[in-house]
């Protein structure tokens, strides 16, 4: 009688070599273990996408430091606690700091102005990502101070006029745009034309009787107003521009898209709600974030790439 062939004792003491056929066996079911183990890695949980630690989070300089920090300080920490890094405000001297910031990619995510954001869009490729429901529809608005005469802007021809920073949307290039579409050119049409460095210089330059109108944000104005810091009985408002979608939040184009996503996600999770939230919410003066989209900024693109050269500071 043949004696029964124990595989497995010659397989591993190596004194005996596996016929063919059994080689053949033994290499298909190594292969099909291989290709198991593969896909079972594969089905294990992705790793979120990495935040960038510390998150450098820029605002545009549209108003006085101070009043940025108090603004945006409680949306940075919270930002920094939903994602779970570090978060650092970075508030730059001026809009061209900011600019150049946000290109030697000094910044991780920012806030901008439509013109900044389009700047940098067209330049290196800023990819929007969230803005409040507001943003959609800013206003600007001529102001003077009170008891002075005359309507906008006939009455003001040959008289001082103050814009904002060259880059604000809402302080110099869409009342610039819009004043454009009337054939007004303000360096023509005003006695002199000076420029501020935010709405508020703007603001108080008007009310100091420095010049006799200047245009700021509405938004802005208000809340001063509701705030008490300026006294709504010293100021008069002589125009209203059309609205046209301002601020939003960007991060640079090398971000993964679920990167993107991750940050984006964190904007639209706050809920007014939650008192925690509520206190994000309230000095950004809004219920809730929504998504941002390039579509949002086509009309602002054509202005600011490609309009008219009235609307250029």
């Amino acid at each position: 009688m043949r004696p029964k062939l124990n595989v497995n004792s010659h397989l591993f003491s190596g004194q005996m070599p596996l016929p063919a056929s059994a080689s053949r066996g033994v290499r298909w079911f190594l292969l099909f273990s291989a290709s198991l183990a593969f896909c079972l890695c594969g089905c294990e949980e992705p790793l979120p996408p990495a935040v960038p630690d510390p998150l450098r989070v820029g605002v545009v300089p549209y108003q006085p430091k101070e009043r940025l920090e108090d603004v945006y300080g409680p949306l940075v920490r919270y930002l920094g606690k939903a994602l779970g890094v570090r978060a650092e405000l970075v508030i730059p001297d001026s809009f061209t700091e900011f600019e150049e910031m946000f290109h030697n990619k000094e910044l991780d995510l920012a806030l901008f102005g439509a013109v900044t954001f389009i700047q940098e869009e067209h330049r290196d490729g800023a990819v929007p990502l969230a803005m409040r429901i507001l943003d959609r529809h800013i206003v600007s608005v001529v102001i003077t101070r009170a008891g002075v005469e005359g309507k906008f802007p006939d009455d003001f021809r040959g008289r001082s006029f103050c814009f904002g920073e060259r880059l604000s949307t809402s302080g110099n290039w869409m009342p610039r745009y819009f004043f454009g579409q009337k054939n007004l050119v303000p360096e023509k049409f005003f006695g002199s034309v000076t420029t501020m460095p935010h709405h508020d210089a703007v603001i108080a330059a008007v009310q100091d009787g420095r010049v006799d109108a200047g245009v700021v944000s509405a938004m802005l104005l208000r809340r001063r107003f509701e705030t008490g810091a300026i006294d709504p009985r010293r100021i008069r408002l002589l125009w209203e521009s059309p609205g046209y979608a301002d601020y939003v939040w960007a991060v640079p184009r090398q971000f993964p898209i679920p990167l993107r996503a991750r940050i984006r996600d964190a904007f639209l999770a706050l809920d007014p709600g939650t008192p925690e939230h509520q206190s994000v919410l309230s000095p950004l003066e809004t219920r809730a974030f929504i998504p941002a989209t390039r579509a949002d900024f086509d009309q602002m693109r054509q202005i600011v790439i490609g309009g008219s050269e009235h609307s250029r500071p």
